[in-house]
């Protein structure tokens, strides 16, 4: 005997797009726009700090860094005049903290 198939449940449209950009947790949506205020691209960035490119971009969409990541983009952040390194440590590690 063969099952028949109920042609109700299939889906009639496409989902939905999100319009929103806010992808992540705090600290990722507060370093996408750091990089994009100080005009310095995730792969420049990267070689600035001597991180892999991907590890780069995990911090500006899905993970926080861990303590030794966060030390690395506040030297970087300091380095391209985005502020003082312990200004911005404190400040990333506020985010971080923040889930």
């Amino acid at each position: 005997m063969r099952r028949s198939f109920n042609k109700s449940l299939l889906p009639k449209e496409p989902p939905k797009k999100s319009d929103s950009l806010n992808v992540g947790s705090s600290f990722n949506c507060w370093f996408r726009c750091m990089l994009a205020d100080n005009n310095i691209s995730a792969e420049q960035f990267s070689g600035l700090i001597d991180e892999p490119y991907s590890t780069v971009t995990q911090w500006r969409w899905k993970h926080n860094p861990q303590p030794w990541g966060q030390s690395r983009i506040a030297l970087g952040l300091e380095k391209i005049g985005a502020g003082t390194y312990d200004v911005l440590r404190k400040k990333i590690r506020d985010l971080c903290a923040k889930r």
